[in-house]
């Protein structure tokens, strides 16, 4: 039996990864990584897991506010992460979510409630959580 794994935690849609991310997917594909899981932190980055899960065979998605954004949050992306949800089978999960105190980028008091809202959402929509 082959090797099989799958590196279930990257951010290849970051912008870091513009010039070379073809050359990154290469290499680990190479290396055996048979999938790859882009998680979201944020909006955009939801947006562009769900890109790339259409782009790449190989690629599943996350959809979700990391702590450190969680002042960018809004209700309404939440109806956008759904019909992202309904539409895509390759969506798996709800993060990346939880809190982080550590540099207190997003005040204790939003995150917690970002936190909150993201946890319902995702037994709503019957999805796993990716928890930083």
């Amino acid at each position: 039996m082959d090797n099989f794994f799958v590196d279930s935690h990257t951010h290849l849609d970051m912008p870091d990864f513009n010039k070379d991310r073809e050359e990154v997917i290469k290499r680990a594909l190479s290396s055996n990584i048979n999938y790859f899981l882009n998680v979201g932190y944020d909006y955009r980055s939801s947006i562009n897991s769900n890109n790339l899960t259409k782009k790449y065979n190989y690629f599943f998605g996350a959809v979700g506010f990391h702590p450190h954004d969680a002042k960018s949050f809004k209700n309404e992306y939440l109806f956008e992460f759904e019909r992202i949800i309904k539409n895509n089978k390759k969506i798996v999960a709800v993060g990346e979510i939880g809190l982080d105190y550590y540099r207190n980028l997003s005040p204790k008091e939003t995150q917690i409630e970002v936190f909150k809202k993201q946890i319902e959402f995702a037994i709503e929509m019957s999805m796993p959580i990716i928890i930083h």
